[in-house]
């Protein structure tokens, strides 16, 4: 079986807003100085040393083998 890949090979930028429920409940729970809700301190996860860093060891046939295995097929 041959298989190409047709997609795009840029990933698309994640943006998204957390619900203020959600925040006013890790306030709650974990106080006002452990929740930072400034959005200039913010970093995109794709341009963070680690994730590059998993990024180029990571391969299709490595995702391939890995869901292989958790399902039993190997």
């Amino acid at each position: 079986m041959e298989v190409e890949y047709v997609g795009s090979r840029e990933k698309p930028p994640i943006e998204f807003t957390i619900p203020d429920k959600l925040i006013r409940g890790l306030v709650r729970e974990y106080g006002p100085d452990n929740v930072k809700t400034e959005d200039d301190d913010t970093m995109n996860v794709f341009d963070m040393d680690w994730y590059k860093e998993k990024e180029a060891k990571d391969s299709p046939g490595k995702a391939l083998r890995f869901y292989s295995k958790l399902n039993g097929m190997t």
